[in-house]
């Protein structure tokens, strides 16, 4: 099965891209490779791979920034999102895509149901919620994963940013 990861650059991505099932051929793009906010170049990278499965580990994640790049942020985490879901949807690939819990400002101590009231707490949420509308409507097939903190070998994991003391070594 031929996958494609988007956002192979950050931590989620690479992790990913180094460590596929038996029978997954990933193919991946940093954002060096293929900017996601390219929806041309996008289409054409799709239709060439012919991918079963689009991984969708590319986002923009600069909480705080988000406020005053709103617009990068929609761009990436909305729009660009929406286009892929259409790519997909014509190309026949099925897209798994990654979203966050501040899509909802309700905080649980057990886990959250597709049926949890969304109210992003900030502009990175409402980004994120937005991407999440557009996949939905784009007519893929399509599972989203909303995650809180990410740990893992590169990057700025949960376990580093708390200085734990548990980082994983390299």
């Amino acid at each position: 099965m031929r996958v494609m990861i988007l956002g192979a650059g950050g931590m989620l991505g690479r992790d990913l891209a180094l460590a596929p099932p038996s029978g997954i051929s990933p193919v991946t793009f940093r954002r060096a490779d293929l900017d996601i906010t390219n929806t041309d170049r996008l289409a054409r990278t799709v239709s060439k791979l012919h991918p079963s499965v689009v991984i969708n580990a590319a986002a923009y994640t600069a909480v705080d920034r988000a406020e005053a790049e709103s617009h990068v942020a929609f761009a990436v985490n909305a729009t660009a999102v929406g286009a892929l879901g259409q790519i997909s949807a014509e190309q026949g690939a099925r897209v798994l895509h990654l979203s966050t819990d501040y899509v909802s400002t309700e905080r649980r101590t057990n886990r959250y149901g597709e049926e949890h009231a969304t109210n992003p707490v900030n502009v990175y949420g409402a980004s994120k919620l937005a991407g999440e509308i557009a996949l939905s409507q784009s007519g893929a097939e399509y599972l989203i994963i909303r995650t809180q903190w990410l740990f893992g070998i590169h990057g700025t994991s949960f376990l580093r940013r708390c200085g734990s003391g548990l980082e994983p070594e390299l």
